[in-house]
């Protein structure tokens, strides 16, 4: 299918990462295709992926012209996702990872709900599925209300529902609230984390919809099943230290800036002591000990 042409601007731009997703990131990529509402582009950036990724996003690209296709030696997420943020043209923006899933109603709910309210950023439900489900028959939703947080940043650092995640894909955002943030490019971890926190910072009007609108896919080979080692460490520090320096902007309150605070204290404490103790045998406790206890103190 063909759509505008490349010198008009769409309403919507979606990001896609893409890196040894061969199983699955054709679906991923129909789920847009196949959205309700149709003025949008999709930018993947393909990042070095040494399996069949790139052939099969170039023949998706061959029967649609919204998507545009970047390729680049492997640099991590990321680094892909600012290289889109570069070249995004949509007034609004949304990020899926390839390997989830868009209720074909998302892009429609949500920017109507991102107009009808004037919001900077949107959240919405998700549902889990595992590593080889298919989503047959989605619901079709009508009379969708989003509400407003009264202090998004406040139900951020209180960590309780509703709240807004730290996930970057069951959101939209308006390009002007994003486009002067970039994700961290040296750490492995905890990057969604400090790019919400820095766009919550940034915006006014914040909104959440209940309804599940993004399928999140819980593959066997996730981040839960990591060998520890010093670079994971090292990145968790690295973030809850650019997290903390964060906190000191005007517009973060003193009980945000506490809460948060406490919240990056733990987030040291857990990668320094508490994951090398669950996971490494004694002399390896003590290597990672006599490393790191200079950071708690």
């Amino acid at each position: 299918m063909f759509y505008k042409g490349a010198n008009m601007r769409p309403e919507i731009s979606i990001v896609v990462p893409v890196y040894k997703v061969e199983e699955f990131v054709k679906d991923s990529i129909c789920s847009i295709l196949n959205q309700s509402f149709t003025d949008f582009e999709i930018i993947c950036i393909n990042d070095g992926s040494p399996d069949n990724s790139l052939s099969i996003l170039e023949q998706l690209a061959k029967e649609d012209n919204r998507i545009k296709i970047i390729s680049q030696e492997n640099q991590g997420v990321s680094a892909a996702r600012n290289v889109a943020l570069d070249v995004v043209s949509g007034e609004y923006v949304a990020f899926l990872d390839p390997d989830d899933i868009m209720h074909p109603q998302f892009l429609e709910i949500m920017l109507s709900e991102m107009k009808a309210n004037d919001a900077d950023v949107i959240c919405c439900g998700y549902d889990k599925i595992s590593e080889h489900d298919k989503v047959v028959n989605p619901p079709i939703y009508s009379n969708i209300e989003a509400k407003r947080f009264e202090n998004h940043l406040l139900s951020f650092a209180l960590r309780k529902k509703p709240r807004p995640n730290n996930s970057l894909w069951n959101k939209m955002y308006k390009l002007s609230v994003i486009k002067s943030i970039r994700f961290e490019k040296d750490i492995k971890v905890a990057e969604d984390m400090l790019f919400i926190l820095r766009t919550l910072i940034n915006a006014t009007r914040v909104f959440y919809i209940k309804t599940p609108l993004i399928y999140y896919r819980i593959r066997e080979n996730s981040i839960t099943h990591f060998k520890l080692t010093e670079a994971y460490v090292d990145s968790h520090v690295l973030a809850a230290k650019i997290g903390l320096q964060l906190i000191t902007s005007d517009v973060v309150s003193d009980e945000v800036r506490k809460k948060l605070a406490i919240f990056f204290q733990k987030m040291i404490f857990k990668a320094c002591v508490t994951l090398p103790h669950q996971k490494l045998d004694a002399n390896e406790k003590i290597l990672y000990w006599d490393k790191y206890q200079k950071v708690l103190l």
